[in-house]
């Protein structure tokens, strides 16, 4: 009896169909892979904060691809499911009333002069006098039969003239607070019959700072961006402007030193018989204090 052979074949599909296939299951509109990576338009309605200030929030959370935008108190953002998630879920963090701030500068004058007068202290003996203990008695000797009393006079004065200014603002927005003078500068023009026509203007120097202010718990967050304009030594009516931005955390309800300046002026005389000196220094502290307004 004949043996009859008889072959399996197994009915494989080629792996270039294949994944063609699967494309086209992927590109179908009702595909669960495809739901996620899809774009869609969703809008968000802001109870609390204009879509000005959350913008530049959450653009950094959106995927490569999406797009944002805001008008009034909505957002606009397009993006795929699971990022709009993600932004949903920021959008409820950031999208809550501000707090309301109360920002106290206060600027403590420190102001030192001091006045020394000393006469001639050739062979001098000086002892301290119980007359007043700002005053030293000198005894300058002539010889057996003179004697010269002279006296040295030490004066100090102090004076603090704390000043304080206040604001109130939202977190995030910018507070300046400045102080500033107004200086002469002479414009000189020459016309057309040759004369010269001079006027004089006033030009406002101003010194100060911007503050803005975030609070989580105790803390503040402050963005300081001092600003101090001085007239140019080369003339002219030239202004030199310098600008700087700081960061600081200071705790809340407490005043924080932020910066100051200090200025020291010396002036000296001399005679045949005398010689005077004057020291005048000049200290100014600047102090911040952050205050929650219930």
């Amino acid at each position: 009896m004949d043996g009859i052979e008889i072959n399996k074949e197994t009915n494989t599909m080629p792996r270039p169909l294949l994944l063609i296939l699967l494309l086209l299951f992927y590109l179908l509109p009702g595909s669960p892979v495809r739901a996620d990576a899809a774009m869609h338009l969703e809008t968000f309605k802001l109870r609390n904060r204009p879509a000005v200030d959350l913008l530049p929030l959450v653009k950094p959370f959106l995927e490569p691809q999406a797009a944002i935008s805001g008008q009034g108190y909505k957002l606009f953002v397009k993006s795929t499911g699971a990022n709009l998630d993600q932004i949903r879920q920021i959008i409820a963090e950031l999208d809550v009333a501000l707090k309301r701030l109360r920002i106290s500068v206060s600027t403590d004058a420190h102001n030192f002069n001091e006045q020394q007068k000393r006469q001639l202290q050739t062979h001098a003996e000086a002892i301290q006098s119980s007359d007043s203990p700002n005053v030293q008695k000198i005894i300058i000797s002539k010889g057996p039969q003179h004697r010269l009393t002279t006296r040295v006079y030490s004066t100090a004065q102090r004076s603090r003239q704390p000043t304080a200014q206040h604001v109130q603002l939202l977190e995030g927005q910018w507070a300046s607070i400045s102080t500033g003078r107004a200086i002469p500068i002479a414009d000189r023009q020459r016309n057309a019959d040759g004369t010269v026509t001079e006027t004089i203007r006033y030009r406002k120097l101003s010194s100060g700072f911007k503050v803005s202010a975030h609070v989580n718990s105790n803390k503040a967050y402050l963005s300081l961006r001092p600003r101090h304009e001085q007239l140019s030594q080369q003339g002219g009516g030239n202004i030199i402007t310098q600008n700087i931005e700081t960061r600081l955390t200071v705790n809340l309800g407490q005043w924080t030193e932020i910066g100051g300046t200090q200025a020291l002026r010396k002036k000296s005389e001399k005679g045949l018989y005398y010689s005077s000196r004057r020291k005048q220094e000049g200290e100014r502290r600047i102090f911040i204090k952050i205050e929650l307004v219930e």
